[in-house]
């Protein structure tokens, strides 16, 4: 099916896991024939398949999900994920400004009432979840010294030690501020943030 998708001359193609939602007909098909999805392990075998075929066509993996030829990442997805500012507008619309995140109301009325649906300012908590969270599933890594500066300090964070140890996280030589989760461990990215972030 990739195959056929680079024949197209595709040049981004994003890939995930099925996911089954509950309540929806896909969850009460498995939960009558559970043999009908592959289990986790099977799952991350052919999804590393598709990334190792991908390689070898000159699509880089720069965001777990995501790969791209050379010059076709998706700018919109990297704004959210590096954490840069962006502004929206109209119905629904989402900005993220000076660490505050806010929608506009999805309504016509709501909206001209200028009521939003959503209205938060992040502090240093969230923003060191997201930057780890989002940063380790990026090719571009987390940057430790960001993180100091709100007060995370990974110098004595024993899950990333060994992590580091082991070869699960890197840093590259010529670097000293930015650390990168090594891609073979994509698979069970979320177990790392989060044992990194509740050390």
């Amino acid at each position: 099916e990739v195959d056929e998708l680079l024949k197209l001359g595709i040049k981004h193609i994003s890939t995930y896991m099925l996911q089954v939602e509950r309540n929806t007909p896909l969850e009460r098909m498995v939960e009558k024939q559970p043999a009908l999805l592959p289990d986790d392990d099977e799952c991350v075998d052919a999804y590393e398949e598709v990334a190792s075929f991908l390689d070898k066509r000159g699509f880089e993996r720069y965001e777990v999900s995501n790969f791209a030829l050379r010059g076709f990442e998706s700018r919109h997805n990297l704004k959210y994920w590096i954490g840069e500012e962006y502004v929206g507008f109209g119905l629904s619309a989402h900005s993220y400004l000076g660490n505050i995140r806010s929608s506009c109301a999805d309504g016509l009325s709501d909206f001209y009432a200028h009521k939003r649906s959503l209205f938060e300012k992040l502090g240093n908590t969230e923003l060191i979840e997201e930057h780890v969270m989002l940063g380790l599933r990026c090719k571009m890594g987390i940057s430790k010294n960001y993180l100091a500066s709100l007060g995370f300090d990974l110098s004595n964070n024993k899950n990333l030690a060994s992590f580091l140890q082991r070869g699960v996280i890197f840093q590259k030589p010529e670097e000293d501020d930015r650390l990168y989760l090594n891609p073979k461990f994509y698979g069970v990215n979320n177990y790392i943030i989060a044992s990194i972030l509740a050390d």
